[in-house]
């Protein structure tokens, strides 16, 4: 339980990296599965919240700054997600995910092609920090 002896075979902490390599991936795995079942479910939100006052928030567009998204929280290191205190990982999802929502509202209302609403913008990026 835990002490060395000579007998101990040298393939044992070999083998043991590579499962911890694979938990790695396999719970990072897990966590951008995640990330997309909620944003998915966030952008449900939003856009029943939004129909009511007549705003509209594109799919592709939405889709496409999410993609954005995962991409800079694995740049930041949230997944696998391990290593870092909670209060280190709350901050990186929070400013992580505010700066993604400000470069896309200056997207949305630099290239009005991007999108068509800053509230529906808002509104789904709020949600999704949530």
């Amino acid at each position: 339980m835990g002490l060395y002896t000579p007998s101990t075979p040298v393939t044992r902490e070999h083998n043991r990296g590579v499962s911890l390599s694979l938990r790695g991936t396999s719970q990072g795995l897990t966590f951008v599965l995640g990330d997309l079942f909620s944003t998915v479910f966030c952008y449900g939100l939003a856009y029943w919240m939004l129909h009511w006052g007549g705003i509209t928030l594109p799919l592709r567009s939405t889709f496409v700054w999410v993609g954005v998204w995962l991409i800079w929280r694995a740049y930041q290191g949230l997944y696998p997600g391990y290593g870092a205190s909670p209060q280190t990982e709350l901050r990186l999802h929070t400013i992580g995910t505010m700066q993604i929502a400000v470069v896309q509202l200056a997207a949305a209302l630099t290239l009005q092609k991007f999108s068509t609403s800053a509230a529906g913008i808002l509104v789904l990026w709020l949600l999704i920090l949530v």
